[in-house]
C-alpha cells in the first residue's frame, strides 16, 4: 500500500550539499507497506535515468510487484543533474539509514533491508557504506547504511560501463575522469568480504 512520501531530513538546512535553487525536492522515499501485522524485510528501490532523471516505470510499480511477492518497498527519490556525486550516493545511503532507524514504526525487520537499483540507480546499491557515527547528534546518522542484499538491475557496476563521457558529465560534472576518480566511483573496487 502506497503512503505519503517521508523527506530524508527533516529540514532543508540539514541536506547535506542542498540547494533549493536547482528545483528539486529534498530526497524522499515513499513507503509502499504490507500493512500485515508480520515482520517483514524491505527493498528500497532505485529508478535509473542516467543520473538526469528518475524513470516513472521503475520506481513504484517496482514496488507494487515486490508488495505482490511479500515485500515491503520504498521508492527513493533522489538527486540527479545538476547534482554530482557524491550527492545521489549520500540520498541512497541516508534512505538505508531512515528506514532502517524506523523498522519498527514502518514493520519491518531492522536485519533485512536491502537496496534494488537500475542503471544509475544500480549504481548506488550499496558497496559503499559505513556503520554510522556513534556520536552523530541526528539519530539516524547513528544508524548503519550497509544494505542487507542488493539487486543491481543493469546497473553501472564497473569501469568499463563508466568509459561515456557523457555519463561521467552526469554523474560527476566531468566528461574526462581520471583513472583513480573512476576507480574511487566504481562499486566493483569497493566489495569487501563485508559486501
Amino acid at each position: 500500500m502506497e503512503m505519503q512520501k517521508i523527506y530524508l531530513w527533516e529540514n532543508e538546512k540539514d541536506v547535506p550539499l542542498f540547494d533549493a535553487g536547482i528545483g528539486q525536492e529534498m530526497p524522499s522515499i515513499t513507503p509502499f507497506l504490507l500493512n500485515d501485522g508480520k515482520g517483514h524485510g524491505a527493498m528500497i528501490v532505485a529508478p535509473g535515468g542516467a543520473y538526469t532523471h528518475k524513470a516513472a516505470h521503475e520506481g513504484a510499480p517496482v514496488a507494487q510487484r515486490l508488495n505482490e511477492m511479500g515485500i515491503n518497498a520504498f521508492v527513493l527519490d533522489y538527486r540527479v543533474h545538476p547534482y554530482h556525486a557524491p550527492v545521489p550516493m549520500l540520498d541512497a545511503q541516508r534512505a538505508i539509514r531512515t528506514v532502517r532507524a524506523r523498522a519498527e514504526e514502518f514493520g519491518v525487520l531492522p536485519d533485512k533491508i536491502g537496496f534494488m537499483g537500475f542503471s544509475a540507480g544500480g549504481h548506488l546499491t550499496g558497496t559503499q557504506y559505513d556503520a554510522g557515527n556513534p556520536d552523530a547528534e541526528d539519530p539516524v546518522e547513528r544508524v548503519s547504511c550497509r544494505p542487507d542484499a542488493i539487486a543491481p538491475c543493469y546497473g553501472v557496476l564497473n569501469i568499463n560501463m563508466m568509459r561515456s563521457a557523457d555519463f561521467n558529465e552526469f554523474m560527476t560534472g566531468e566528461r574526462d575522469l581520471d583513472i583513480r576518480r573512476v576507480r574511487a566511483l566504481s562499486p566493483e573496487y569497493h566489495v569487501t568480504p563485508d559486501t
